[in-house]
């Protein structure tokens, strides 16, 4: 009973999906429905190794395409915007129990990383966004309904572009594009009261 395994294999056979694409002629962004195909592997994993350890991890593979369009700078073949091909988790958790103020609860603590993979920053595949791998950390204590935490979210401040888009030609007519950036270092308390 300390270890639980759950996988799946998928495919996703999409008409019309909405996809943006910019057109750098007007400068405008319009939507084209194309088709597209996706499948991968999605495996999670999870490892009571003690009464008080816990060990996690996920890995998700996938195949996303373009398999239709209406749009000729859009090639047949391309990849799907925004699918990473490779996603990953690892997790470690630590529980016990801690009464604090007369009051029995459970503390925990929690380290995360989270990977995301390329990305394609558009239906033309004119950019890639870079990978990413990101560390979060939250401590708690719980007594009944209500938890007390702490948080650190991208702990070593990463800087990655979560999302993008193309913006035109420079004058030396290279490609310009503008990465939307993802949530730098965050540091917070929080209470959480279930009713």
């Amino acid at each position: 009973g300390r270890f639980d395994f759950a996988t799946s294999v998928f495919y996703n056979d999409t008409k019309d999906e909405h996809l943006q694409v910019f057109d750098l002629a007007t400068f405008q962004s319009v939507i084209e429905n194309a088709d597209t195909e996706s499948y991968g592997f999605e495996l999670e994993a999870g490892y009571q190794a003690t009464d008080a350890w816990r060990l996690e991890g996920a890995l998700a593979l996938l195949e996303a395409e373009i398999t239709r369009s209406n749009d000729p700078t859009v090639s047949v073949g391309n990849d799907v915007p925004f699918a990473p091909s490779l996603s990953l988790g690892l997790a470690v958790e630590y529980a016990s129990d801690l009464t604090l103020f007369n009051k029995a609860g459970e503390f925990s603590a929690r380290a995360e990383y989270q990977y995301v993979g390329e990305r394609q920053i558009d239906p033309q595949n004119r950019d890639v966004l870079d990978s990413y791998g990101i560390v979060n950390l939250r401590f708690g204590w719980q007594h009944n309904s209500t938890q007390i935490y702490a948080f650190a979210d991208n702990v070593f401040d990463e800087t990655y572009a979560e999302s993008g888009f193309v913006f035109g030609n420079s004058p030396s007519g290279d490609l310009v594009s503008i990465g939307v950036p993802g949530q730098s270092r965050r540091i917070g308390l929080g209470v959480d009261m279930t009713f």
